[in-house]
């Protein structure tokens, strides 16, 4: 009776180890075919980004819609995605609608595209899932969205201007402190209001300067206003590390009136790294070091890249 006893509980035992070993090779299997997934996913959007950045320069040159096929499938090729059947890429007009055919098929390159937008396939054979119950290769499929153009409007700017220049990437500059208009001393006042409370509100960006455009005309600040609100909005931006106190900024090219009445032409935008600040020396300045021109802009706002400019803009990854 007890070798009977034992006898069952020897096969139960085999039913156990044997569910229990599906279950590891199983898990094993969502683990790597799970890791070559995400790898793939990863490949895919490389490949994207990559055709979706190229076509859009060939597009901004004038390339033709033969250039712009040739740029897709020499990239697709390049980045290892398998057939070009798995890449589709489109046309968009500056809202970012999708226009026409598929790029190859529309004759020409439609009137009013200023993007691109591409989308990849990538396959992987599942290998340890495909063991237990089988199945097909798994589509991974990844998007780009490529606008063209330079920044033609920004937002939320902080609240002084420098005059337009060749900038050197890494030299000083007085973003403040050379007077380019009497009682001016490059603060800029967004809504006409010059004071000391809305410098410091803007310089802590309690306040946002609004959506300025290229062509628009900002009011200046008068004077120098070293208050202690503003050294101290001053100082805690020098507190804090270098990539967190870069400043958008406008950048104007001519002057209008005088005094309170002085305003800003803004010809374009550019990323300065501020790095210091003497409000009571002579030359009384504000430094800091050039970046960048601002050349791209707010991927959910598409339309503020225009068709004349000379680089991709924004880019937008689903």
């Amino acid at each position: 009776m007890l070798r009977r006893t034992l006898s069952k509980e020897d096969g139960q035992s085999v039913v156990l180890i044997g569910l229990m070993m599906v279950g590891l090779i199983s898990g094993l299997g969502l683990v790597i075919d799970g890791g070559r997934a995400y790898a793939a996913r990863r490949q895919s959007q490389n490949a994207s980004d990559a055709i979706c950045f190229a076509a859009a320069r060939v597009l901004l040159v004038g390339g033709t819609e033969a250039q712009v096929l040739d740029v897709v499938d020499n990239y697709a090729r390049s980045n290892q995605v398998a057939s070009a059947n798995d890449v589709t890429a489109y046309f968009l007009d500056k809202d970012g609608n999708q226009i026409g055919s598929p790029i190859g098929q529309n004759g020409g390159v439609p009137a009013g595209i200023t993007g691109i937008r591409d989308t990849v396939v990538m396959r992987i054979q599942p290998y340890f899932i495909s063991l237990i119950i089988g199945g097909a290769p798994v589509p991974v499929s990844t998007v780009t969205t490529c606008q063209t153009g330079p920044l033609t409007l920004t937002n939320n700017l902080l609240p002084m201007t420098v005059h337009n220049q060749d900038f050197q990437y890494g030299q000083d500059y007085q973003l403040q402190g050379a007077v380019q208009g009497p009682g001016s001393f490059q603060w800029t006042s967004y809504d006409c209001n010059p004071n000391n409370q809305d410098l410091e509100a803007y310089l802590t960006q309690v306040k946002s300067s609004g959506w300025v455009r290229k062509g628009d005309w900002v009011c200046a600040n008068t004077g120098v206003m070293p208050s202690n609100s503003t050294k101290q909005a001053l100082d805690a931006w020098l507190a804090q590390s270098a990539l967190d106190r870069q400043w958008v900024i406008p950048v104007y090219d001519t002057l209008s009136a005088s005094g309170s009445n002085l305003s800003y032409h803004i010809m374009g935008f550019a990323l300065f790294q501020f790095d210091g600040y003497d409000l009571n020396a002579s030359p009384k300045s504000v430094t800091g070091q050039f970046i960048k021109w601002v050349d791209y802009g707010p991927l959910d706002q598409p339309a503020i890249c225009n068709v004349t400019g000379t680089d991709v803009c924004g880019v937008s990854l689903y």
